[in-house]
């Protein structure tokens, strides 16, 4: 039961940086601290990623090699 409520604050935390960084230019982004990024900018790629993550997430491989990938760079 813990274990899977680890890994699903993984996976969201995840979604969460994937949109802070790329609502930003990469110039803005600096030792993984945002600098500044527009509300609006934020609210659009967070719920685009959180789209691309829901057409994947049925699928049994990719949330394999999505977990595998993570936990090694940690």
């Amino acid at each position: 039961m813990l274990e899977k409520f680890f890994s699903l604050f993984l996976f969201h935390s995840l979604i969460l940086l994937i949109s802070i960084v790329s609502c930003c230019p990469y110039h803005k982004v600096s030792n993984a601290i945002v600098t500044s990024c527009s509300l609006k900018e934020f609210h659009i790629s967070f719920f685009l990623v959180i789209k691309i993550f829901k057409a994947h997430s049925n699928s049994l491989t990719f949330q394999t090699t999505y977990f595998a990938i993570f936990s090694k760079k940690l």
